[in-house]
């Protein structure tokens, strides 16, 4: 399948506009991007591992572009900034990125919820009011957490951000996403400045991103990325400390170098969302588990899956397990009556370890008692 990627720029609208491109209000001054004509410099390189493909763009944009070999995606990690800034009168930039393909997508595209639900949209339309095609590039953007897909019934294209970020598909086949942003005029909604943020040398920001790419038949896609994109989020974040003149061997007799919080992997498409202590006499742990594949996605129904919490912990032993509210603060009564497809599902207020239930997008909530 052919498949591109460039990084282009919308210029904002200025001080003479009537609304100004600012920290509220993303307001390009043209309907189509303006790509950027610098001679891209590229430089492979070839692992057992993984592919990379070093590039920069121009003098303030630069990406790497990888390729693991045993992934079923291709990260790529953009550092985009100081935004120029030019002496007299100017102008707002706000930076792009975009992945093309030959998907017959038909104006359609899907956007998270929040991170949870998924959204499908339609270019230059709504489904709650009489669209006006007023601002066809700012109408048609939506607040991306996690994930923005598109498919023609067959194929799929889905990108995974590290960050939230505006996003659409402005052209069939084709997802933008806005990465980075400078302007110069107050948009009057609120902060009474301008999107001109610098640091201590008065230079534009920097920032650094990632979008996992994800290309190829519709069902696998859909369930490959709903599992990564809760891994993506819980990514662990690398630490350093100075150990000087002492062996490695040292190391691991005075710290604890691996630990294995879980014994047992959890069923496909469950997610440990919360697990906290909230007493140490008793031991009082605060648990939410999730299911996040919707009903009827990637061949899913409706019916419950049953998650054996008390085989999950290791060196601890599960002796009760009481279901309370999302916040942790009330217990649920006996008789709670929980409303599913119109249904009445009764709980008890003591679970069974062994038997929680979760139903497609359902987040339950339990003390468990050590």
């Amino acid at each position: 399948m052919p498949f591109s990627q460039h990084f282009s720029y919308y210029p904002g609208n200025g001080k003479e506009a009537f609304q100004q491109d600012g920290a509220y209000i993303f307001a390009p001054s043209t309907n189509s991007s303006i790509s950027f004509n610098d001679t891209i410099k590229s430089t492979q390189y070839f692992g057992d591992i993984t592919n990379q493909t070093q590039q920069i763009i121009n003098p303030w944009i630069s990406q790497t572009i990888s390729l693991s070999k045993s992934q079923e995606y291709i990260d790529f990690t953009f550092t985009i900034g100081p935004i120029p800034k030019e002496k007299i009168d100017p102008i707002a930039k706000d930076i792009v990125t975009t992945y093309i393909t030959n998907i017959h997508s038909q104006n359609k595209f899907t956007t998270d919820c929040n991170g949870r639900q998924t959204m499908v949209r339609t270019l230059n339309s709504a489904p709650d009011y009489i669209y006006l095609n007023e601002e066809p590039v700012a109408g048609n953007y939506y607040p991306i957490t996690t994930s923005i897909s598109l498919e023609d019934g067959v194929n799929s294209m889905a990108c995974l951000v590290d960050r939230a970020e505006g996003g659409s598909s402005l052209k069939e086949g084709a997802l933008e996403l806005m990465v980075h942003r400078r302007a110069f005029a107050d948009d009057h909604l609120g902060v009474e400045e301008p999107l001109d943020e610098e640091d201590t040398q008065g230079n534009g920001l920097i920032m650094k991103g990632t979008h996992r790419i994800y290309i190829g038949q519709k069902d696998n896609i859909a369930a490959i990325t709903k599992r990564h994109q809760i891994e993506l989020f819980n990514e662990p974040i690398l630490t350093y400390a100075p150990w000087a003149n002492k062996s490695m061997a040292d190391y691991k007799k005075s710290y604890k170098s691996s630990y294995e919080g879980l014994a047992n992997d959890l069923p496909d498409g469950v997610n440990l969302l919360t697990l906290e202590t909230i007493s140490t006499s008793p031991l009082i742990w605060f648990m939410r588990v999730e299911r996040y594949i919707e009903g009827g996605h990637v061949k899913i129904g409706e019916e419950p899956m049953t998650v054996n919490v008390a085989s999950i912990f290791p060196n601890f032993s599960v002796k009760k397990m009481v279901e309370v509210n999302l916040q942790g603060t009330t217990f649920l009564t006996d008789k709670k009556k929980l409303l599913k497809e119109n249904k009445i599902s009764k709980y008890s207020k003591n679970v069974d370890p062994s038997l929680v239930y979760l139903y497609p997008m359902q987040i339950r909530s339990f003390y468990i008692y050590l």
